[in-house]
């Protein structure tokens, strides 16, 4: 059942969190909103309007939609992650693929290379919480597949 927060998502775009938006600015007010069928015919699907403009801030800069999905997955939290979408990689790949993926996500995200650069605690603290997302992400593929 549709409710009054609901508004149709654009093609391709489907959201599975509210977002909480600010207040309209005075004397603007908000497009009415509906419901957007699920294309796989499980419900409604709630178009969440800070994901897509932060998908569209990320296509600006550059980012692939990969890319996007990857970052987007790294800061839900890893129980609600999708562990191949943190790793940046596809359930069809190999193993060996996989566990190359997310050797270079640790090289690329490891807090003591920010320490070297003489970067700022607060960051050396989102590296190591990233380092953790990415490795428990790893740990649910490793376990799923059975690589030791």
């Amino acid at each position: 059942m549709a409710t009054e927060g609901d508004i149709d998502a654009p093609d391709g775009v489907e959201a599975e969190e509210e977002a909480t938006l600010p207040a309209p600015a005075r004397g603007a007010s908000r497009p009415a909103a509906r419901a957007k069928p699920s294309a796989s015919g499980g419900g409604l699907v709630r178009y969440d309007p800070l994901r897509a403009y932060l998908a569209e801030v990320a296509r600006l800069f550059g980012f692939s939609e990969t890319d996007f999905a990857r970052i987007r997955e790294a800061n839900v939290g890893p129980d609600k992650a999708d562990p191949y979408t943190v790793l940046g990689v596809r359930r069809e790949m190999s193993n060996e693929e996989i566990r190359a993926a997310w050797r270079k996500l640790v090289r690329d995200n490891h807090p003591d290379k920010l320490i070297a650069q003489g970067l700022p605690e607060e960051l050396v603290t989102l590296a190591n919480q990233k380092l953790a997302t990415i490795n428990a992400a790893y740990d649910k593929v490793a376990k799923e597949r059975g690589i030791s």
